[in-house]
């Protein structure tokens, strides 16, 4: 509150401060008299007022803060427990007492309060006393309590590279001033068994937050739950009782975070330069084919360069197709670099994939953009070198005055001029770029590979040849392009097979692997487990042919693998292009590609139980193919060698969770072509994961196994960890469009867990719960509302009255969601309401449940805000009874602090008059 706020910007500094400026001021007064008297009575009244300030001011400013503190230390009695104390050194006289949380859990919105752990202030109006205490003791060999025994919640975690136990607990200190004004603190404390020394921790720090509400799972994918108000539509977060409000259901797939994949919304492009072969005249062309997400929802692309924005909109998954000005190719001379505004921005307002393509005459490259979520701060290039063709490398600046540090190998052979600065190998090129400019370096003759870029925020790094040809047949040559992921997204395992599909020539399949770490190991999957070599350096490069063997690849730290075609021998398809093949813990579980060329084939992998199961739009397809060589023979090369051009979506049968490799290669003519990824691989960060609450399908790596979204929602433990739905995978539907979406099994309750005070608002079926007049029961069945757009659909149910549960101030609502895709679709079911489409079982779609929260009070407060989300705000305070109150204590504090200085002041001056007065008699007599 602000009152609060002024007074607790004041200290003791600040008071000793205004103590000496007193003591100043009189000091001045007095030193010009030799007069004692008035001098020992003139501080007496310095000292009175000082101790008016200290004792007045200081109790209020302490008691309107919280200072916490925890010491961790071995029990003298024994070496394998721990001794936590948790204290409450100053609180609000209104904190009466502190309980331990579940520590185990790894979100605090899922952890729920340890009744067996509470320490209480039992004097509670406006004399609490200090400290109130929690003693805990672990015994960190047996991970478990010892007292109080098995009721804290604390949580030990061992680290199993160093032994080094974690010992995590959770602590709540809890008051109200009213039903409207609350004093929550928040605390997470942990101590290591290799430090048990005395830690402390206060408010407010890192290790602090406030819990005015306690937070609950924040809207799960797509769909989320509000409360509102019922006139103006507003969501709320405070209620008053007997308020009507009602439950809404929003759906918008725009107001939904995409995990990190190749959809996005924001991207940065770079287009490297592209030379007609020969003396051929040049016809370059750049373009970019943008691929809307969502259907029937309406999607704003805006494309922007430094020729100007141009911006479209389309309801529909079809291309939507922007030109690039041509003069923004890149041209580095041969190995001296460009700084340049050559950068293309893409932002839309729902998910895109975007595909990025250079054409020329007889050359031609494309590849699948990465959105900015997936970007990094560190990478290596990439390119194919022989003795005739050029190297590329552009990096784009995503933000302004981005620092770029870009390392020459020591290995290399040729020097690289930058701002009429020449740098040789082994050096270091600094540079700043504000956003869509660019760095591009091209040089003959030697590749760029191993090149190492470092920037201080997110780049975008494109890498390849500007004209090469590959192999033997070194008359056919072509464009190589692709974006380069980050360090931090490489992995360790990938599958290494020929390419393209549809020829019959002997032709070689090239791969280039880079290593991310020092002595990094590449092991073949074959029975020997026959090692190919190891990378000294990071950044060095080991290269891999393939001609009828694919196999699995290994390695014992992250590295990257490009594939090169080589040039055609026999047959004109297919000419030269590069791609980065995705590690196995990066394949999706559904894909979708455009096939925009006149030719496109495509090449399969796919574990050996799941080739049979393999759908193409929809339909199961039976396609010859071949063993991969692995430890197990886990997998199965296939190919489509020409599906045609259109739409196309791929996934597994039966299964959200199997996974699988897709690359599409395409030829525009008989001497152009070119390889890219279909839209739906997973790019999370594998090198430095930390373990986060899984959102179903959120395309993160929740447990840190090395496996993403590998868990279906089913109470079991599909990946046989010992950990059960910690990972979870959305249904391949979730990223499609919907028709109709229904809310059931709506709860309120007056806990987050849902486990105790909970009112069945609707059943299984969708429709109320209960009898009319009871609390809860809704006016009406729970229905599409009128405010529901081509854009969003919003389900309204029914007005009823806010009740507050007996134990509890707060109000926690819970539904899960049934999705319907289709009218016709068998596995819908019709619901109470009468007319309206089937729904798909929420079972089969693996839907989450959405919750939100709402404060219940007993006065008027405030009734809503129309910026707020009541599933993730917290309530709005009405802090008139506090400000009241509070304004009241500082006008009698600033009326004694007027009557001590206009006393002191009454007594200074008579003394003073009383003084001249007797100089004057001395001076008569």
């Amino acid at each position: 509150m602000r009152v609060k706020c002024v007074f607790l910007n004041f200290n003791t500094d600040l008071l000793n401060k205004c103590s000496n400026s007193i003591r100043r001021i009189y000091s001045e007064g007095l030193d010009r008299t030799n007069d004692k008297e008035s001098k020992i009575k003139s501080r007496m009244f310095h000292g009175l007022l000082t101790i008016l300030l200290y004792t007045t001011l200081v109790p209020i400013m302490d008691g309107l803060s919280q200072e916490a503190s925890f010491t961790c230390a071995e029990d003298p009695n024994n070496s394998n427990v721990a001794v936590i104390t948790f204290s409450l050194l100053k609180h609000d006289d209104t904190v009466h007492w502190v309980y331990a949380y579940n520590a185990s859990t790894t979100s605090q919105a899922s952890a729920y309060k340890m009744t067996a752990c509470v320490a209480n202030d039992s004097a509670v109006n406006n004399s609490a006393t200090d400290p109130i205490q929690i003693i805990v003791k672990v015994d960190i060999i047996a991970s478990a309590q010892t007292s109080p025994a098995n009721s804290c919640g604390i949580h030990v975690e061992t680290d199993p590279s160093t032994s080094v136990k974690t010992i995590r607990l959770r602590f709540r200190s809890q008051g109200f001033v009213d039903v409207v004004t609350s004093t929550d603190k928040f605390y997470e404390i942990a101590c290591t068994s290799n430090n048990l020394q005395g830690q402390t921790v206060s408010t407010p720090g890192s290790k602090a937050s406030s819990l005015d509400v306690v937070i609950v799972n924040e809207p799960q994918r797509r769909t989320q739950l509000k409360v509102l108000e019922k006139t103006t539509r507003k969501p709320l977060t405070q209620v008053t009782l007997g308020q009507e409000i009602f439950l809404s259901f929003e759906y918008d797939p725009g107001s939904v975070t995409e995990g990190p994949d190749n959809y996005g919304t924001e991207f940065y492009i770079g287009f490297l330069g592209n030379d007609p072969p020969g003396n051929e005249a040049s016809t370059a062309t750049l373009k970019l084919l943008v691929y809307p997400r969502y259907s029937r929802v309406t999607t704003f692309i805006t494309v922007e360069t430094k020729s100007g924005t141009e911006t479209k909109s389309t309801n529909s998954t079809a291309a939507v197709e922007f030109t690039i000005p041509a003069n923004m190719m890149g041209c580095s001379n041969e190995g001296e670099a460009e700084i340049v505004e050559k950068g293309v921005h893409v932002s839309a307002t729902r998910e895109v994939g975007v595909v990025a393509i250079n054409s020329e005459t007889k050359s031609l490259g494309y590849y699948t953009a990465l959105p900015v979520d997936v970007l990094g701060t560190s990478y290596y290039a990439i390119s194919y070198s022989t003795s005739a063709g050029s190297s590329e490398m552009m990096v784009i600046a995503t933000e302004d005055n981005t620092r770029v540090n870009i390392t020459i190998p020591a290995s290399k052979f040729y020097s690289v001029k930058v701002l009429n600065s020449t740098y040789s190998p082994g050096n270091t090129v600094s540079i700043t770029l504000n956003k869509r400019y660019v760095f591009h370096l091209a040089q003959k003759s030697e590749s760029l590979t191993g090149y190492y870029i470092v920037a201080d925020k997110p780049v975008s790094v494109i890498s390849g040849n500007r004209v090469i040809a590959i192999g033997t047949n070194l008359s056919r040559a072509d464009h190589l392009v692709d974006q380069l992921l980050p360090t931090t997204s490489q992995g360790n395992h990938f599958i290494l097979f020929k390419a393209p599909p549809g020829v019959t020539d002997s032709r070689v399949t090239y791969y280039k692997v880079i290593a991310m770490e020092n002595n990094t190991t590449l092991t073949k999957g074959d029975s020997n487990r026959t090692v190919l070599g190891t990378l000294a350096q990071a950044g060095n490069e080991k290269e891999l042919q393939i001609t009828t063997e694919n196999y699995e690849l290994f390695a014992d730290k992250p590295i990257m693998v490009a594939q090169f075609l080589s040039s055609p021998i026999s047959e004109l398809k297919y000419d030269p292009a590069m791609t980065l093949i995705p590690s196995v813990k990066q394949w999706g579980n559904s894909y979708t590609f455009p096939a925009f060329d006149t030719g496109t084939g495509i090449v399969f992998v796919v574990k050996t139980s799941d080739l049979p199961k393999l759908v193409v739009n929809g339909n199961l397809v039976s396609l010859a193919s071949t063993a991969v060589t692995g430890p197990d023979n886990t997998y199965k090369y296939a190919v489509v060698p020409n599906i045609g051009t259109g739409t196309y979506s791929f996934k597994i049968n039966g299964s959200d969770t199997a996974v699988f490799l897709a690359v599409v290669y395409g030829y525009k003519d008989t001497e152009t072509g070119g390889v890219y990824l279909p839209f739906g691989y997973r790019y999370t960060k594998l090198t430095d994961c930390t373990n986060t609450t899984a959102i179903n399908g959120d395309l993160l790596d929740n447990d840190c196994d090395s496996l993403i979204d590998e868990e279906m929602v089913n109470g079991l433990d599909d990946d046989g960890d010992g950990l059960v739905d910690e990972d979870t995978v959305a249904s391949a539907r979730d990223n499609i469009d919907f028709m109709k979406i229904r809310p059931r099994n709506i709860q309120a309750s007056g806990t987050a867990n849902f486990t105790a005070l909970t009112k069945a608002i609707t059943g299984s079926n969708g429709c109320r719960q209960g009898t009319s007049g009871e609390p809860f029961y809704p006016a009406a069945e729970c229905a599409k509302s009128a405010v529901s757009t081509a854009d969003k659909v919003v389900i309204d149910c029914g007005l009823f009255e806010s009740v507050r549960f007996e134990e509890s101030n707060m109000i926690y609502f819970q539904a899960a969601l049934d999705y319907c895709f289709s009218s016709t679709d068998p596995l819908c079911a019709t619901i109470c309401q009468p007319g309206a489409i089937g729904k798909r079982a929420a079972n089969t779609d693996n839907v989450p449940t959405v919750n939100t929260s709402v404060l219940v009070t007993t006065t008027s407060g405030i009734s809503g805000n129309s910026n707020a989300d009541a599933s993730n705000s917290s309530p709005n305070v009405n802090p008139a009874q506090c400000i009241q109150n509070t304004y009241i204590l500082v006008i009698l504090i600033l009326v004694l602090i007027a009557l001590v200085l206009s006393f002191t002041s009454a007594v200074y001056f008579f003394c003073k008059f009383k003084r001249e007065r007797k100089k004057k008699e001395q001076y008569r007599s």
